[in-house]
């Protein structure tokens, strides 16, 4: 930490130029593995072209992409990881003193410069990192906790950004909140990242279909530092399900979301959409990531497909969560056959994204903007406004 201050202190009495860092750190769910691809997340880290920092001690800068990633819990730790989420912690610790060595690196330099300069304008060539973290399930959780421990190093050194699936703390909701007073469950302690004001940008994915209680697989919707763009959205399918290496229709737009959201926040990837690629085995990362590889246009095309309208209208499901403010939940709203068939002045769209896409890629057919009186969305991400409440979330900070 003191290193970090003497950097963050020398750059604000110096010309500094920054060279950027792109660190991508993936967690995997409880029980996975991720050399078995049991889910994309083993995948997406096979598919990051980057030096592994669990192979590679960084001593010295190679390049300018890096990349660490971590099996479930349930796999490094057992029954207590199982059960308790036990080895998240000491897998961020592990990413915390990557990230510190990374920046260190400049330190020396830093401290050259400082006893050879005998005057007071200083020049040196700093490090920033940009830390991309996508976590499934647990491993979201493990995200979530990377960021609260990282909160102490200055934005001009570290931005993260965050990419949680189904973020599941493994506590059911009620004990949570009647019981947990102190907050000390996995549930509560990952509920508030408000003072986390180097995470700059964060997509939360959630799929819509609840498992039984009794499995504790209750999501978690934290409150995020203000300066932080953050897009929660609904997606079909159930669970890591949803994250399957599978050409299910969930598992290929979770993919696709995925692969767009590493891309645009800098982490280098294998290719995998031209006919080289295609012609791997099907078993390998770039083979499978050929197979679940689509456009923006076959991705909205996809989702145009599921609205088709039904023979029956649409039942509504909600999924209950553990959320700061409380009161969130994930909905499959009801939709009746009238809201399929696009009724006057109505516009139904799978989720926001699938709204988002149809609009930036102009051919969105359903209404033109301007005859638009309502939008629906078949699944979705609901917030409570701040003044309500609810006996089926959990929470013990306010969100004043």
């Amino acid at each position: 930490v003191k290193g970090v201050r003497l950097i963050y202190s020398y750059m604000h009495s110096s010309t500094v130029h920054s060279t950027k860092v792109t660190v991508s750190v993936y967690f995997e769910g409880t029980a996975n593995s991720l050399d078995s691809y049991v889910t994309q997340i083993g995948l997406f880290a096979a598919l990051t072209d980057a030096v592994d920092l669990k192979i590679c001690e960084t001593t010295t800068l190679t390049g300018n992409q890096y990349k660490i990633s971590f099996d479930g819990c349930g796999v490094t730790n057992g029954l207590m990881g199982t059960l308790f989420a036990t080895g998240l912690h000491s897998q961020c610790k592990e990413v915390e003193k990557h990230v510190k060595n990374i920046l260190s690196l400049e330190s020396s330099s830093v401290l050259s410069s400082l006893k050879a300069s005998s005057t007071n304008q200083k020049t040196s060539n700093q490090i920033k990192v940009n830390l991309n973290v996508v976590g499934l399930s647990r491993g979201g959780i493990a995200a979530i906790q990377l960021a609260q421990m990282l909160h102490y190093i200055p934005v001009e050194l570290l931005q993260i950004n965050l990419l949680l699936f189904d973020p599941v703390p493994g506590n059911l909701i009620t004990s949570s909140k009647f019981i947990d007073i102190f907050s000390l469950n996995t549930a509560n302690s990952s509920l508030d990242m408000s003072y986390c004001h180097n995470v700059r940008d964060v997509l939360a994915l959630y799929p819509f279909q609840p498992l039984p209680d009794i499995s504790f697989h209750a999501p978690l919707l934290p409150k995020y530092p203000a300066q932080c763009t953050v897009e929660e959205d609904a997606t079909l399918g159930c669970h890591q399900g949803a994250l399957f290496c599978q050409r299910t229709i969930d598992a290929r737009l979770s993919f696709f979301r995925i692969h767009e959201w590493l891309v645009k926040h800098g982490t280098q990837l294998h290719c995998i959409d031209g006919p080289e690629a295609k012609s791997h085995d099907h078993f390998s990362a770039i083979g499978l990531g050929a197979r679940l590889h689509m456009t923006a246009k076959e991705c909205q095309k996809m989702m145009d497909e599921v609205m088709r309208p039904p023979d029956l209208g649409v039942e509504g499901i909600t999924r209950y969560t553990h959320s700061s403010p409380p009161g969130a939940v994930i909905s499959l709203n009801p939709l009746s056959v009238d809201d399929f068939n696009k009724a006057p002045g109505l516009t139904v769209y799978l989720n926001k994204y699938h709204q988002r896409l149809s609009e930036q890629l102009g051919n969105d057919s359903t209404l033109n903007k301007t005859d638009r009186k309502s939008v629906k969305f078949l699944v979705e991400v609901k917030r409570p406004s701040p003044n309500s409440s609810s006996l089926f979330s959990s929470c013990t900070h306010s969100n004043d």
